[in-house]
């Protein structure tokens, strides 16, 4: 009988010792509320790639496009009187004969007629513009006055008059006058020209050009940036010139296109800008936090690499969520360096908060092996 009691003693003791033991392993995985013991680590964000931060100057492009036609073409024209009598003295009506006629670029003018009947009491003058050509006294027959170039000019006004007889009084100075003809030869151009307007493309300028594309191509053009020559040749079908800065200013430009004698041109331009712009990098990523996540930890570490230093400065670190920016701390970056920062959990919300890295006094560097953890 004393057998079977210690062995029962001995079976409840085992069976107490295991229960206590099993108590302390529940006991141990049911611990208060608040940062779990022996909890590990949590990485939230992990970047290995490197990032831009700071200030940075890029490339940008302006065209402006247009249609031209230009010519500058030989003209002729030709004025026809017909028959005329003119006549002037002092007891007598005075009358005359005028035309006008334009051209561009006048090379060649002849006026011609017939004289059938003059009583010679005076010349008959023939002037441009107010200046003489011929004056003199004319007999009965056929003339050709070849007008000198030097009197010619792109707006003329031809006159021919009877001088008055003077002191004849008893008559007129009469020409009877047929066949009366004024024929010009000159060149009339048309030029195309294309205004543009240019702001901080200016001053912030890196190269540029013009492209034409000729769908009618005849002669020799000339192409003028703001009074200077870019461009005096006779162009293939497409032709591309280059811009200078000097060639432009801030504000109204023009680029005028035009044809030598004997030229014509039409087809579509391309002004193209090439000027530097300025933005601003900087390093942003999403923390989102969830309820368990809050649970776990007391500070948020953030780690980071600021590498490839091209300009020393400073660098900011913030967290922003909901109730705004809500951490801020700020270091020097002078050269590659490793940062640390810690951010109290306070500081942030459960769900979406917004860490960003951005540059101080002008630093220019990458950020590379962002690590944010929970600890």
């Amino acid at each position: 009988m004393a057998d079977g009691k210690d062995e029962f003693t001995i079976f409840l003791v085992a069976g107490l010792i295991i229960l206590a033991v099993l108590f302390a392993v529940f006991n141990l995985n049911t611990a208060p509320t608040g940062k779990a013991v022996g909890a590990q680590e949590i990485s939230v964000v992990n970047l290995s790639t490197a990032m831009p931060v700071g200030p940075e100057s890029f490339l940008q492009l302006r065209t402006l496009s247009f249609s031209f036609d230009s010519s500058n073409l030989r003209q002729a024209q030709e004025a026809d009187f017909g028959n005329v009598t003119l006549q002037s003295g002092v007891l007598f009506a005075t009358n005359e004969e005028k035309q006008a006629i334009t051209l561009d670029n006048p090379s060649k003018m002849d006026i011609d007629f017939t004289v059938t009947k003059s009583n010679g009491l005076g010349p008959l003058v023939t002037k441009i513009n107010g200046q003489v050509v011929d004056s003199r006294v004319l007999e009965p027959g056929d003339y050709v006055f070849h007008v000198d170039n030097a009197l010619l000019s792109k707006d003329m006004v031809i006159t021919m008059a009877a001088a008055s007889s003077g002191w004849q009084i008893w008559a007129p100075n009469v020409y009877e006058i047929q066949n009366l003809r004024i024929e010009a030869e000159g060149y009339t151009a048309k030029g195309a020209n294309y205004v543009f307007n240019l702001d901080q493309e200016v001053p912030n300028f890196a190269t540029g050009k013009v492209d034409l594309s000729l769908n009618q191509n005849v002669g020799e053009l000339k192409a003028v940036l703001n009074q200077r020559t870019v461009f005096d040749a006779r162009p293939p079908s497409a032709v591309s010139f280059e811009i200078i800065r000097p060639d432009l200013q801030q504000g109204q430009n023009a680029l005028s296109l035009q044809s030598a004698n004997d030229s014509a041109f039409s087809g579509t331009g391309v002004i193209s800008i090439y000027y530097y712009g300025q933005k601003n990098d900087i390093l942003q990523t999403p923390i989102n936090l969830t309820e368990a996540d809050n649970n776990t930890f007391d500070e948020m570490d953030i780690r980071f690499d600021a590498v490839r230093v091209a300009t020393p400065g400073g660098l900011s670190v913030k967290i922003a969520n909901s109730q705004g920016t809500t951490f801020t701390d700020f270091a020097a970056v002078s050269q590659d360096t490793g940062f640390e920062f810690r951010v109290p959990k306070d500081k942030l919300n459960v769900g979406y908060n917004v860490l960003t890295v951005s540059s101080v006094d002008g630093a220019v560097f990458q950020v590379a092996d962002l690590d944010i953890k929970l600890v």
